[in-house]
């Protein structure tokens, strides 16, 4: 188990705010969120990954086991971000377990605790190895990109850290969804002000 800090620990009412934010932007998929999971069912998922879900994680799907994914793929309008998806937890254990497989030869480059929190272009993942109750720290893995050469650094403490960034960027119209175009789109002068890390919006 690695320690974490005191960090914010995700809540059902920090989940709130953000679903609240995504609501004052119009944002579509406030409209389509699944109910959670209950425990055995999030343990039941993760048990061929031979993960235990920590406790942010099990609040993140036990509040809403994110949104349904089309046989396409996710649509645009169903973004909960500028460059990622809330997506159901099978759907993130399947990911994981491919990128598993694809990684199965380079050791190290994924850990076995690393567990994918959203879908996207790339790869936004929490550390499943805490102390029960702790927080969850997060990584934004790059498997294409330079990130990829440094992937045990996290950007964010907490996933509860992460959330409430989320909702402090549309809060702010630092990520301005267009109704009209049916996308999130940044704000260029609010991000710098905001500087968030790398990869997270």
């Amino acid at each position: 188990m690695r320690p974490t800090n005191e960090a914010p620990i995700l809540t059902e009412a920090r989940i709130d705010q953000l679903v609240d934010a995504l609501r004052v932007q119009g944002a579509p998929i406030v409209d389509h969120l699944l109910p959670g999971l209950t425990d055995p069912e999030i343990d039941g998922i993760l048990a061929p990954l031979g993960i235990t879900a920590p406790m942010e994680a099990r609040t993140w799907w036990g509040t809403h086991n994110g949104v349904p994914v089309l046989d396409g793929g996710h649509s645009p309008a169903m973004a909960l971000t500028t460059s990622w998806w809330w997506a159901p937890l099978d759907r993130v254990a399947a990911k994981c377990q491919l990128i598993r497989e694809q990684l199965a030869d380079f050791e190290g480059l994924w850990l076995p605790a690393w567990l994918p929190i959203v879908i996207g272009d790339g790869e936004l993942v929490i550390d499943t190895a805490v102390t029960p109750g702790g927080a969850s720290p997060v990584h934004v893995i790059d498997l294409e990109g330079d990130e990829f050469d440094r992937p045990h650094t996290p950007v964010l403490p907490s996933l509860g850290a992460l959330i409430q960034l989320w909702t402090s960027a549309l809060r702010n119209d630092v990520m301005d969804y267009r109704q009209e175009l049916g996308v999130f789109l940044i704000d260029p002068a609010r991000f710098d002000r905001m500087d968030p890390p790398g990869g997270v919006l």
